[in-house]
């Protein structure tokens, strides 16, 4: 059964909203989603669908895709903040580095992204054994 926010069953037609616009009015959920996930493509933001009473409808497929666009949001913006502490030089310091190649392993861990997940695992690995050498020369000498 499928339910609105409030625990309801959700009853169609289904609107379907985006950018304070509810041009979209479907019967079907499936093909309300299909609408909603064009809107969010086509650039409008705030979208979302609710059901005849207008109180929103989701499901586990949408909130997931939620939680994937807002990851990569925060992924995106991980670029830009890196890009400027490499121009800085502030990634030159070992204990950003590392900071920077977790939070950067966690999120693409949370998009599921395996590629880059080794690539984040391969990072850290190699500045381990840079930290190791550095401790060795330093009790070393």
């Amino acid at each position: 059964m499928l339910t609105n926010v409030l625990g309801n069953e959700a009853a169609g037609p289904f609107y379907i909203w985006g950018n304070d616009d509810c041009a979209n009015k479907e019967d079907d959920f499936k093909e309300a989603k299909r609408i909603r996930c064009e809107l969010i493509a086509g650039g409008a933001e705030s979208v979302y669908i609710v059901d005849a009473d207008g109180v929103e409808v989701v499901d586990g497929e949408i909130v997931s895709e939620e939680a994937t666009a807002a990851v990569i949001k925060i992924d995106n913006a991980l670029d830009g903040l890196f890009s400027i502490l490499d121009a800085s030089g502030a990634l030159e310091a070992e204990n950003t580095q590392r900071a920077a190649y977790r939070l950067r392993l966690e999120v693409v861990r949370a998009l599921g992204d395996s590629g880059r997940v080794q690539a984040a695992q391969a990072s850290l690995a190699e500045l381990d054994g840079q930290s190791g050498d550095v401790v060795v020369l330093a009790t070393a000498g």
